[in-house]
């Protein structure tokens, strides 16, 4: 499995991105990215969520997930993030420095 993590928006306006293959974690972390994911229900998501467009300043978020011949993309702002989606970013933020 490999992940990319786009940020873009904010105040500041910075891009950052983050990228992982899943064979470079340990089996805990391969545990917990799994288990966040299916939380979220990530390959049923659409893939743009789409909101009140009223936080102008606000991140947007760019989530792509390849699993063997699946691929997803969502794209979300801020407010629109859901609280399982939002571990799963929060996570990939964290574990990939």
């Amino acid at each position: 499995m490999r992940i990319k993590l786009k940020r873009t928006g904010g105040l500041a306006g910075i891009p950052r991105e983050w990228e992982l293959d899943e064979q470079r974690l340990s089996p805990q972390k391969r545990q917990e990215l799994k288990k966040l994911l299916r939380r979220a229900d990530f390959f049923a998501l659409p893939s743009e969520v789409e909101g009140s467009g009223r936080a102008r300043d606000a991140f947007r978020y760019e989530l792509t997930v390849e699993e063997g011949e699946r691929k997803h993309t969502v794209r979300c702002a801020e407010p629109e993030v859901s609280p399982p989606l939002r571990e799963c970013i929060e996570w990939m933020v964290k574990t990939v420095r």
